[in-house]
């Protein structure tokens, strides 16, 4: 948040900031940057809803995990992982996750449709920002990884 501020400093010829968040997720936030950069702000988001998600365009999603939710027989019993798409993790922590995860490991997930999912009920992340804000969007608890969260 402070190097956007430090930039936002630099910008003169603005009349205004959009920032894609949700006020009650950034009070703060917001305020100190209101009160550096005297400038009018606006939260406009999530936007993700009405965007097309960049991993479309980045990666090929495997819509196939769409497909055994749909198989699932309850709703909210299903806890989606995604630990980012630039996320270093060591082998250790690797291991004991994929034990977990076993037989269930999809190479690039459709998040949004996944989060959407009626079967989804939580929702293991890194907690990058879109991430965050799909999940808030759609109603899924985040259970946070901190350690991926630092790194991530």
């Amino acid at each position: 948040m402070s190097q956007v501020v430090k930039e936002l400093r630099n910008t003169r010829k603005s009349s205004a900031i959009i920032y894609n968040t949700i006020d009650f997720l950034e009070q703060s936030s917001l305020a100190r940057t209101l009160q550096q950069c005297h400038l009018p702000l606006f939260s406009i988001g999530p936007l993700h809803k009405f965007a097309p998600a960049l991993s479309r365009i980045l990666f090929n999603e495997d819509i196939s995990c769409i497909r055994w939710l749909d198989k699932q027989t309850n709703d909210n019993t299903i806890i989606y992982v995604s630990l980012g798409s630039i996320t270093q993790i060591d082998e250790n922590e690797l291991a004991e996750m994929a034990w977990g995860l076993a037989n269930n490991i999809v190479k690039w997930a459709p998040q949004k449709q996944v989060l959407a999912h009626p079967k989804v009920g939580g929702f293991w992340s890194h907690c990058g920002w879109n991430s965050t804000m799909e999940s808030i969007s759609e109603g899924v608890p985040i259970i946070v990884d901190q350690t991926l969260e630092t790194r991530g």
